[in-house]
């Protein structure tokens, strides 16, 4: 079985080194697949860091390369073709068994090329994404880019043959879609490699003696962008309020590919000293040793309503490293998970007095001894990933011959099949 997987980002970016590749090696451990094409979309400008090859066993990796247009219309444009041309001699060429786009932003792709295609189209991590570009005021109602990203999700709603979501709180609304089948849907949340993210002493002692911060000194952590889907001068704001709760004794670690002076200046309008901040993009490799440094995470993504439908992967690895989450009302699954059993503190954006609340949930989680141990097993249990490895497996059961599977691993999915 040959399997074309793509993504929309780089071989080397975060996104697709946190989850693309946890995707890979799932497949890869499939004995009916002999072989992955693997395609990523380079964009000039991106942060770079040194090529890493893919060693993930049966995948052959293969670039988009977008050309430099300053134009934003005429690139996005370009960009477009760019990569419907490349996939469309790929699958002439190859002819896949079947064709995984990883992230809803695919959709126009999965829909066009799904005439010439003659396999099963799989869209993992489907979630609608024209809607939290929307509500975060990204996109407008009527601008191009939210109507057409928003006609081929619900285009794919009904052309793809399976669609993987990241959250229970979405798996339940599509349900609810009458003109879905529900048989193609499943459920994956963004999934993590725990040993590559478990709490390391080590780490902790050399990264913390680096930024300069004392045995006493709370460090607080956030790794990602600002804008867009997150809150940006908000975001500001609650580190500054995070650095005199607790008294100065305070570090900030931001782990962003945002420009430094930016986020410098940024911090210095809302009053937070830069000598209390450390600021740095990192390859997504050295993440876990700055978050074993620290002693909670942040997560200001914007509370919106389609944000309940999220799975954010920082989450499962601040989750694996022990670190509870300072977290807006909300967000995907991980908010309920959170009040229900712990993990962090939530708040809401708007009223002081609960980040004021939430904090104190952090300082009282913090007390406790065997926080990290207790936290790292919510990572284990909602982000493991062998929960990808069963979801692979039960639709590779509809595409393949039902000799080559456990029955065991299977559901009643012949609507589906």
């Amino acid at each position: 079985m040959k399997v074309l997987y793509i993504t929309y980002w780089g071989l080397n970016d975060g996104l697709s080194v946190s989850t693309s590749h946890n995707s890979l090696r799932a497949l890869s451990s499939f004995d009916c697949i002999r072989s992955i094409v693997y395609y990523t979309v380079e964009r000039p400008g991106r942060p770079s860091f040194p090529q890493t090859p893919i060693n993930i066993t049966k995948v052959t990796h293969y670039p988009i390369t977008i050309p430099k247009i300053n134009i934003k219309f005429l690139s996005k444009s370009v960009e477009l073709i760019t990569i419907l041309r490349t996939l469309w001699a790929k699958i002439s060429e190859i002819s896949p068994d079947l064709i995984i786009y990883r992230g809803s932003i695919l959709s126009i792709f999965a829909v066009i090329l799904k005439r010439i295609a003659n396999c099963p189209i799989v869209i993992e991590s489907f979630e609608p994404h024209s809607s939290y570009m929307r509500e975060s005021g990204v996109w407008t109602i009527f601008g191009p880019s939210y109507i057409l990203s928003r006609v081929f999700e619900k285009l794919a709603q009904r052309t793809a043959d399976a669609l993987v979501v990241v959250s229970r709180n979405y798996l339940h609304h599509l349900y609810s879609i009458s003109s879905i089948n529900p048989a193609k849907l499943f459920l994956s949340p963004c999934v993590v490699q725990l040993n590559e993210f478990r709490f390391s002493v080590e780490s902790r002692d050399s990264v913390r003696a680096s930024i300069d911060a004392s045995e006493k000194d709370v460090v607080g952590i956030y790794t990602g962008k600002f804008g867009g889907i997150y809150y940006d001068e908000s975001a500001f704001a609650l580190f500054r309020v995070a650095y005199e709760f607790f008294n100065h004794n305070f570090k900030l670690i931001l782990l962003s590919p945002d420009p430094r002076p930016k986020l410098e200046a940024k911090l210095q309008n809302h009053g937070f000293p830069l000598a209390a901040s450390f600021i740095k993009t990192v390859a997504h490799k050295d993440v876990s040793s700055y978050l074993s440094a620290a002693d909670f995470a942040f997560s200001p993504i914007k509370s919106t309503p389609s944000r309940a439908y999220c799975s954010a992967i920082k989450h499962g690895e601040y989750w694996a490293n022990g670190l509870p989450i300072l977290l807006p009302e909300g967000i995907g699954d991980d908010s309920a998970i959170i009040r229900a059993e712990g993990g962090g503190s939530i708040f809401n954006i708007q009223d002081p007095s609960s980040i004021q609340q939430a904090l104190n949930g952090i300082q009282t989680i913090l007390s406790n001894p065997d926080h990290r141990l207790q936290i790292c097993l919510l990572a284990q249990k909602y982000r493991n990933p062998s929960i990808q490895l069963e979801v692979y497996a039960e639709i590779l059961a509809c595409l393949v011959p039902q000799s080559l599977f456990d029955s065991s691993t299977t559901r009643d999915s012949s609507s589906f099949c």
